[in-house]
């Protein structure tokens, strides 16, 4: 048994230095096609955060209009709702995604009549070049 282990013991062989070379090559491409893959899926899930976050002002605004808490006569500034103006927004969440230059982005609610009628078109956009605006109507009701 001991003449067993020790000729054992003298036949060991390791890993050759281009062996190991090949395996660190071969992780370092592996790497460099993953880490690309997982940087597009944070901006990709950025994106779908913000047009959430644009869908859930966009049926706030439309509920606010409709209860009379945002008056389209006094809380909006050149088509612009006036962010902590009347009962309703005190801020606006920050978007994920930045703008092209790499600033932070914005989004704005902004207001247009329809007509001479109490329909208004509500656009919820964000700075961000990336993320499209989404519209949607409400009535205000005085």
């Amino acid at each position: 048994m001991i003449q067993f282990f020790s000729r054992k013991l003298k036949n060991r062989k390791g890993f050759t230095i281009i062996e190991l070379l090949v395996v660190i090559a071969l992780l370092g491409i592996l790497a460099g096609i993953a880490v690309p893959r997982m940087t597009g899926l944070t901006g990709n899930a950025r994106e779908t955060a913000d047009a959430a976050s644009m869908q859930t002002l966009l049926r706030d605004t439309q509920v606010a209009i409709a209860s009379g808490q945002i008056d389209p006569t006094t809380d909006v500034t050149g088509g612009v709702v006036n962010v902590g103006a009347g009962e309703y927004f005190t801020s606006l969440p920050t978007p994920q995604v930045k703008t092209n230059a790499g600033a932070d982005a914005a989004f704005s609610i902004s207001l247009t009549q329809i007509g001479t009628s109490s329909v208004y078109t509500i656009t919820v956009s964000s700075t961000a070049e990336t993320v499209a605006d989404i519209t949607g109507e409400a009535e205000f009701i005085d």
